[in-house]
């Protein structure tokens, strides 16, 4: 069974959805409502006609009625892009109680859901050395599309964050509001190269997904670490002065994303294996101050 299938997971985002809706209106992804004089999408109020205004538009039942002439006011809303991009490399494959690659769907997937209902269009990208696929993703097709993904599974070994995004930004040239999910251990580190400018293309926010083997190594042993992603190995007598490096090293990283998404105006989230993806969503939501 998907996880989408399970009513209490997809009840708890739609209390998301109504909270994004009643309690911060100014964040609501994609509802971007420019108000004028004549023909929209929605009635949005009525003024006092001025004259020389066009009287097409003047509402003749509530001026009858009020005996005053009164001229409707229309709202039209705008779609907005929201992309999505999943790390799908082998470095995701890792973790308990479920995999990086598990929680990260199931933080697109309750994004992608929050923003289909704003009147969006939600690109999905599944990406690892460059972009796998990518597709658009509507209410309608929503479930089949990220079955389509999951079925995929992990791909090629090596994190191309640089290529990926250079591609995605080739593919999509509207600006948008940009969600990047990935533990971002590609062998460069290059998501602090690229950070600048995708702050200059995208509204954003970078979601870091660790598993515990990530944030910290066993204090002492003798052990024999694989590189998932290169293939190499690594033969290491770990001492607990050697892991205490490693874990001070692993959150001097994560902090370094975290100033630099807030410096280029994104904002930061990391998460590790085990925690609430629907919690953290509505945390990113009402807190990211992303606007449509």
């Amino acid at each position: 069974m998907f996880f989408w299938e399970d009513a209490k997971f997809i009840k708890r985002l739609e209390s998301i959805r109504l909270v994004v809706k009643n309690k911060a209106r100014g964040l609501r992804f994609g509802e971007n409502r420019s108000k004028y004089y004549g023909h929209g999408i929605e009635v949005s109020h009525l003024k006092n006609y001025s004259e020389g205004e066009d009287i097409r538009f003047i509402d003749w039942n509530s001026s009858f009625r009020l005996n005053k002439v009164f001229l409707k006011v229309f709202s039209e809303t705008r779609e907005n892009n929201v992309y999505i991009m999943v790390d799908s490399s082998a470095s995701m494959s890792f973790g308990a109680p479920e995999t990086k690659s598990q929680l990260a769907m199931k933080l697109a997937y309750s994004l992608a859901h929050i923003a289909v209902s704003g009147f969006n269009k939600v690109v999905l990208v599944d990406f690892a050395g460059r972009i796998r696929r990518s597709a658009e993703v509507g209410k309608a097709d929503m479930n089949r599309k990220f079955a389509d993904f999951s079925a995929c599974g992990a791909a090629e070994r090596d994190t191309g964050m640089a290529r990926s995004l250079n591609d995605l930004f080739t593919a999509h040239k509207r600006r948008g509001i940009l969600f990047v999910i990935s533990d971002f251990m590609d062998g460069g580190l290059s998501i602090l190269d690229v950070v600048s400018r995708i702050g200059i293309s995208h509204n954003f926010c970078l979601i870091q997904v660790l598993c515990e083997e990530d944030i910290a190594v066993p204090g002492t042993g003798e052990y024999k670490f694989e590189d998932c992603e290169s293939g190499e190995f690594m033969e290491v007598s770990m001492t607990p002065e050697m892991a205490a490096m490693y874990a001070s090293e692993m959150g001097d990283f994560c902090e370094e994303i975290k100033k630099k998404s807030f410096k280029y105006g994104g904002f930061y989230k990391k998460m590790v294996c085990g925690d609430d993806p629907v919690d953290a969503v509505k945390n990113i939501v009402l807190r990211s101050g992303f606007t449509a």
